[in-house]
């Protein structure tokens, strides 16, 4: 899962294989590799919410919105809390250039993307 935040947004980016945790019920989470934060990402039989516990984000998802995020064609649930906007997008390949440096790197040139909706 990639993660970008502003000071008014957060904004996740799942691969096909996050996907597919989601659907079975399971969390998807990414922690800073330093250790300082981690986000959790879930789908369930509750109302979607953006919750803070100390240095973890949890982002739960209804039944609806994950239902949403499943159709081929939805590339993203879009949601707000109070002023404080959050979403969960799909990964779709890039489509604008890359500096060398970015292309080159190994991490990057793995992650699995979803296709482009017609």
């Amino acid at each position: 899962m990639k993660v970008r935040w502003t000071e008014t947004s957060l904004r996740l980016r799942i691969t096909p294989a996050e996907l597919e945790l989601l659907r079975d019920h399971r969390a998807v989470i990414a922690t800073m590799s330093v250790g300082a934060w981690q986000v959790f990402l879930k789908g369930g039989p509750w109302q979607t919410q953006l919750l803070t516990r100390g240095s973890q984000v949890h982002v739960h998802l209804s039944s609806a919105d994950l239902a949403a995020l499943l159709e081929p064609t939805c590339e993203g649930v879009y949601l707000t809390r109070d002023s404080f906007k959050y979403y969960v997008e799909k990964d779709f390949p890039c489509e604008h250039p890359r500096p060398v440096e970015v292309a080159l790197e190994p991490a990057l040139e793995t992650t699995q993307t979803f296709p482009r909706p017609a």
